[in-house]
């Protein structure tokens, strides 16, 4: 019943390399921040359109057979499906430890997926409600904390070896480079 980590995987590769192609397509045509912008938009009228379709699932998602349901087995409306998109960015900013938490889970739920309270399901089988169990499962398990506690160590141990000594190393330049006065 519950979409399992791989065919979850390879659906988010397959939205992946659609956005590479559209993004490299519309890099050719205009300059790369309008492009960047533009992408944002798109990717959330893809996701939110797609989720809330009668397909209720992205292109990746279709092609491996997977579609995205509420906590009732009820197809998605387009503001549920947008609350899932952002709360997937806090998944993103984790470093996607916010998706290691599926590995863990009996239903194989991202960090996103608790808190839009939504699941991620084969296609072609039939959704039992009683399968899904929110009281049982808090949004804050104790999988969900050391993600996120592990990412931000991950980004301080970032700052600490890379970050600061490129800072210093620049500082350090500045300070030995000769001032000249711009005289007119």
């Amino acid at each position: 019943m519950h979409a399992s980590i791989w065919k979850r995987f390879w659906a988010f590769v397959i939205d992946v390399m659609v956005f590479a192609v559209l993004f490299w397509a519309l890099a050719q045509l205009i300059d790369n921040f309008t492009v960047s912008l533009l992408l944002l938009v798109l990717i959330w009228l893809y996701y939110a359109l797609m989720e809330s379709s009668p397909w209720q699932a992205s292109l990746g998602k279709r092609i491996m057979g997977l579609k995205v349901v509420d906590k009732r087995g009820r197809r998605l409306t387009f503001g549920k499906a947008t609350k899932r998109l952002l709360s997937r960015l806090i998944t993103n900013f984790t470093f996607y430890f916010g998706f290691f938490s599926a590995a863990f889970d009996k239903q194989n739920k991202t960090l996103h997926d608790r808190l839009s309270k939504s699941l991620v399901v084969e296609k072609d089988v039939p959704f039992d409600p009683k399968h899904y169990s929110e009281e049982d499962e808090p949004v804050l398990t104790m999988v969900t904390v050391v993600s996120v506690l592990l990412a931000l160590v991950f980004v301080l141990l970032l700052v600490w070896w890379v970050v600061l000594p490129q800072y210093q190393n620049f500082d350090t330049k500045i300070k030995a480079a000769p001032r000249t006065e711009i005289t007119k």
